[in-house]
């Protein structure tokens, strides 16, 4: 019997994309997304996306943040709903860009070699690695690791390590966590947040929506560290058209590696009501908190944590399927999404 064709190959415990492709891309975004139960997102780049609109869907979504609306009918019946919910796309936080003499980092343009995307069932963790050689000859190395925790839920990290090969010299590297986001498919009313307060308080990139229906408040704190401040030549900040970029000129030398950790903490005001265990009822003062907690830390102590956390789950979770590896990888992709959807305070 003929084998059928895979986009990705049967591996028992990975998903892998070998080849970066526009055509598969948004299929690939909801396959390589990442959750914990209190937050999702899905599986797009770090860098920003040249390809064409239709072909990628940004989202970052939190249980139980929801826009409502009332449903006009034709003539009412009983049991119809009153009203609708979405879930809504809450600020984009994971853009980093790289400029290589003010090119900026592109995967449908240059050239990429050794490419490969994987998202690890076993520990939770989405990663991927490759060369990108730019139009005037440089050649840089990624290898990029990303996360949503799943032993402190409000949580997120990307480590973004990056090596010159054939050159030395400055580049530049952004940030991004972008206020301005929308339903990309909410065929009524696209934006459904608006933003209450951005701010950077220092190198902290500060950002507040309301949901315009519900009234829910939404607070992220980001920031960056860097495994090396030798390196950084000058840093800015500024704040345009409801985003928030911290840039970084760097000097770099051939053949050193380096690295980028970006933090995220998130709350949101229905964490706030009911809840005597938190430190404090301000949100601002809640999410810092909780950033700064992480930066502490350091990002191998929370991807330990995180991955100490899914080892447990897996020992508790897991069945081993012989002779069918198809199989077996679709029932570790479901259980993995249980894991990371299925919200667990009761409420979501």
């Amino acid at each position: 019997m003929k084998e059928k064709s895979t986009l990705f190959p049967f591996k028992p415990w990975s998903i892998t994309e070998r080849e970066f492709s526009v055509k598969n891309n948004h299929y690939s975004e909801a396959i390589f997304s990442l959750g914990n139960g209190y937050m999702g997102m899905r599986g797009t780049l770090e860098e920003d996306y040249t390809g064409p609109d239709n072909s990628t869907t940004p989202g970052m979504y939190l249980n139980g943040v929801y826009a409502s609306e009332e449903i006009i009918y034709g003539e009412e019946a009983p049991g119809l709903p009153e009203k609708s919910q979405t879930i809504i796309n809450i600020a984009e936080w994971s853009k980093i860009n790289i400029y290589l003499d003010m090119e900026k980092l592109d995967l449908l343009k240059g050239e990429v070699r050794n490419y490969r995307r994987k998202l690890d069932m076993k520990k939770g963790v989405l990663e991927r690695e490759f060369i990108w050689k730019s139009s005037t000859g440089k050649e840089m190395q990624f290898w990029i690791t990303r996360f949503l925790s799943q032993s402190s839920p409000h949580t997120g990290l990307i480590i973004y390590r990056f090596k010159p090969l054939n050159f030395s010299g400055s580049i530049r590297l952004a940030t991004r966590l972008d206020g301005n986001t929308q339903n990309y498919h909410f065929p009524r009313e696209k934006r459904l947040l608006s933003i209450e307060e951005i701010t950077f308080q220092e190198d902290i990139e500060y950002l507040v929506q309301r949901a315009n229906s519900t009234g829910i408040l939404i607070g992220m704190a980001v920031a960056n560290s860097f495994n090396t401040e030798k390196m950084i030549r000058e840093e800015s900040r500024k704040i345009f058209s409801g985003k928030l970029i911290s840039q970084y000129d760097l000097e770099v030398r051939e053949g050193e590696e380096y690295c980028l950790s970006r933090h995220l903490a998130v709350y949101t005001s229905l964490d706030l009501e009911n809840n005597n265990e938190l430190l404090t009822d301000n949100l601002k003062e809640l999410v810092i908190y909780e950033l700064m907690t992480g930066l502490e830390k350091g990002s191998q102590v929370l991807l330990s944590e995180h991955l100490e956390y899914m080892k447990e789950y897996w020992e508790d979770m897991d069945i081993k399927i012989a002779g069918d590896p198809a199989l077996q990888q679709a029932f570790r992709f479901n259980a993995l999404q249980l894991l990371q959807s299925v919200g667990r305070d009761g409420k979501t």
